[in-house]
């Protein structure tokens, strides 16, 4: 990918917001990247952990069910706004683009091919944890890392924290966010549609 691209991951509680797609839209209007999304699970992820907690299903499976959460969540986003669109590659993103679409990645197919490709390469990025350690916040880190994008927005329901980045993220975050270019913030509910 060029170096304007950057994945905006975009904070699950935020789709309740029913103008997101709106005030999405406004502060892409204040940018200059060629976006990627990332949607995170919000609730429904939230969810898939009290199971876990419940019934002990275990991290892998609560992480494959976090990913199932997290593309329900990108159907909606592709549903209620015009101009997102579903993809699954580097070649369709770049479709997107040039069609004026604005590309909502398919987390969970991304992972099931990229994954292996990093595994067996020799310089890969580092593995992406199963684990409640790495949320989607790490996910659209690690995701960032093999599109090779320019950086990582964070697009979020609060303010970037003074006391850094690492209070409102998952424990798993700094480690991959370290080797990213570029970390900007937003505060999608700051901003007015």
């Amino acid at each position: 990918m060029s170096e304007d691209t950057w994945v905006w991951k975009l904070g699950g509680s935020l789709l309740e917001l029913t103008d997101f797609p709106q005030r999405l839209e406004t502060a892409l209007s204040r940018s200059s990247h060629r976006p990627v999304f990332v949607i995170g699970g919000g609730p429904i992820a939230d969810e898939v952990r009290r199971w876990d907690q419940r019934f002990g299903i275990g991290e892998k499976n609560s992480h494959d069910l976090a990913l199932r959460a997290m593309e329900l969540n990108e159907r909606l986003v592709t549903t209620v706004w015009p101009r997102a669109v579903l993809v699954a590659d580097r070649p369709a993103a770049e479709n997107a683009w040039r069609t004026d679409r604005v590309p909502v990645l398919q987390t969970r197919t991304f992972l099931e091919t990229e994954e292996p490709r990093n595994a067996s390469e020799t310089s890969p990025v580092p593995s992406l944890p199963h684990t409640w350690d790495a949320t989607s916040d790490t996910i659209a880190a690690w995701i960032t890392l093999r599109l090779r994008a320019e950086g990582l927005m964070l697009v979020k329901s609060i303010d970037r924290p003074e006391s850094g980045v690492a209070d409102a993220v998952d424990s798993a975050f700094p480690y991959f966010v370290e080797r990213i270019p570029n970390l900007g913030w937003i505060n999608l509910r700051t901003i007015d549609s």
